[in-house]
């Protein structure tokens, strides 16, 4: 693995029951709700970038076939404890051994952001393979601009490897890809839960409507 992808896996190896805790309780849940609503009734859905497991185990709950993927250790070992019935792999990101047109959506929830911009175009290019004519993608970044390592407040003292976006940035990646983009917008997490104030999202809808 490149030394950036290495030491973001090291150090959600080293707080994965933390993190775990922390993130159950977080997320873009009503995303996570609208995506659901635009994937194919008990379709296959990849959560790409699984951690913990949080997201996917909604997803089978909701009748979803799933395939969690994610390259912390700790990590899956938590999500596969919690939820025995999905399939949870340790698979990198840009290296994705899938068959074309295997999944009806693609959830990347603040995964792409440990990928320098390049690697995260050719992940996208790839997503488009993956998915189905009519298939579903979402993704979800950090606002701002630049790559480069930051420290979190779950992480004190220890950083880690973020590439940031704007709209134009993250538009011209998708619709490269391929995709169709549905919605694209930011809010801040702090709307919804007041001590993650400042803290500004991108969140972006697309989908494959045909073969590029």
């Amino acid at each position: 693995m490149d030394d950036h992808v290495t030491k973001t896996i090291a150090v959600y190896d080293q707080i994965a029951t933390a993190y775990d805790e922390t993130s159950s309780r977080l997320g873009p849940i009503p995303e996570r709700t609208r995506f659901m609503s635009m994937v194919t009734s008990n379709g296959h859905i990849l959560d790409a970038g699984c951690g913990a497991g949080r997201d996917s185990a909604v997803f089978s709950e909701n009748g979803f076939t799933v395939t969690g993927i994610d390259l912390s250790l700790e990590l899956l070992k938590i999500a596969k404890n919690k939820t025995p019935n999905v399939t949870f792999l340790n698979i990198d990101l840009r290296s994705l051994p899938f068959e074309a047109n295997s999944f009806d959506g693609i959830w990347a929830c603040a995964s792409l952001l440990h990928l320098h911009y390049r690697e995260a175009e050719k992940v996208l290019k790839d997503f488009y393979t993956f998915l189905r004519i009519g298939g579903t993608l979402f993704v979800f970044v950090k606002v701002g601009s630049g790559e480069h390592e930051s420290f979190e407040p779950s992480t004190p003292g220890i950083p880690r490897m973020f590439a940031f976006y704007d709209t134009k940035r993250l538009t011209d990646a998708v619709k490269k890809a391929g995709f169709s983009i549905v919605d694209m917008y930011s809010y801040d997490e702090g709307t919804r839960f007041a001590h993650l104030k400042g803290k500004w999202w991108l969140v972006c809808f697309a989908k494959k409507e045909k073969i590029v």
